[in-house]
């Protein structure tokens, strides 16, 4: 399981891509794809939730969404976007 860290930054309605805030103050534009990932990230949902919550909502298939979450989970984790959480 994994935790969002940081804070998502509103912006004015004419930007296009979310803004995420780190703890350290450093800010990154992210996709809605990636910011809908770490939203998502409470540490009680899992990864595999994620995805498929992912492929529900979208019209696009034979993607494997798996990937997709692991890979955004991954670069979050490289910018202190996201924690793992140790599963008992």
């Amino acid at each position: 399981m994994f935790i969002k860290k940081g804070y998502l930054i509103q912006r004015e309605e004419r930007e296009s891509k979310p803004l995420i805030q780190n703890p350290e103050g450093h800010s990154y534009e992210v996709s809605h794809v990636v910011a809908f990932v770490w939203d998502k990230l409470d540490g009680k949902t899992s990864l595999k939730e994620v995805s498929t919550n992912m492929e529900k909502q979208s019209e696009v298939t034979d993607v494997d969404y798996s990937k997709i979450v692991e890979n955004v989970v991954s670069e979050l984790e490289k910018v202190n976007l996201v924690a793992s959480m140790a599963t008992s």
